[in-house]
């Protein structure tokens, strides 16, 4: 039996919007610069999830603090199916704002991601400025979860990981990667270049005094 010819011509429409965001994305890398000289440096992390990049920021035990910005059905939802991909990056109805609070692990001090990043980095920052990026992220967190707290919020059981739901709208010029590129940037790095498709290419050298 065949498939309707609405429901092929549906996959097709999906399929070349998915190309389409895909060569959106795909446009070039954004290239990072290091800080010359960092006065009290800590640790920081670059992940990257081939297309979704975040940072991860020293807490203040032995733990990170990842904040990351999303569609809301994609991310905290799980709906990932193509059309679900495409409708994220292209007409996103809701977003999310995502805390997740993963462990450091004792012997190296490196965190123990609980998903496989493609890779990640780690790199150096100044205490003060990551303690300064660290409130602005908490303070836009809860007041998202004082907005939301009945009607946009998921938590898992063990409060590791919350999404809530975020006024800024999500879309392929302002999603994950954006945020990443302005966390980097309130921590002292150069960023330039295409930053939509979360290709981060780090050069130079910290030199802690």
């Amino acid at each position: 039996m065949t498939e309707p010819i609405a429901g092929q011509r549906w996959i097709w429409i999906c399929r070349f919007g998915i190309y389409g965001v895909l060569a959106a994305l795909c446009g070039g890398c954004a290239d990072v610069k290091m800080p010359a000289n960092v006065a009290d440096p800590v640790p920081i992390y670059l992940a990257d999830y081939d297309v979704h990049t975040t940072v991860l920021l020293p807490g203040d035990g032995p733990y990170y603090i990842d904040y990351s910005f999303g569609d809301w059905n994609y991310a905290a939802k799980h709906h990932k199916l193509p059309n679900d991909a495409l409708g994220a990056l292209t007409i996103s109805f809701s977003s999310e704002f995502e805390r997740r609070i993963i462990p450091a692990d004792p012997h190296t001090g490196e965190p123990r991601f609980p998903d496989k990043p493609g890779w990640f980095l780690r790199l150096y920052a100044d205490r003060d400025a990551v303690n300064k990026r660290l409130a602005v992220l908490t303070a836009r967190f809860q007041q998202d979860c004082k907005l939301h707290a009945k009607d946009g919020l998921i938590s898992e059981s063990d409060g590791s990981t919350i999404f809530v739901k975020d006024p800024q709208h999500y879309s392929v010029q302002n999603n994950c990667n954006h945020l990443t590129a302005e966390t980097l940037r309130s921590l002292g790095y150069e960023v330039s270049g295409w930053v939509n498709g979360g290709s981060f290419h780090v050069s130079g050298e910290v030199t802690p005094h």
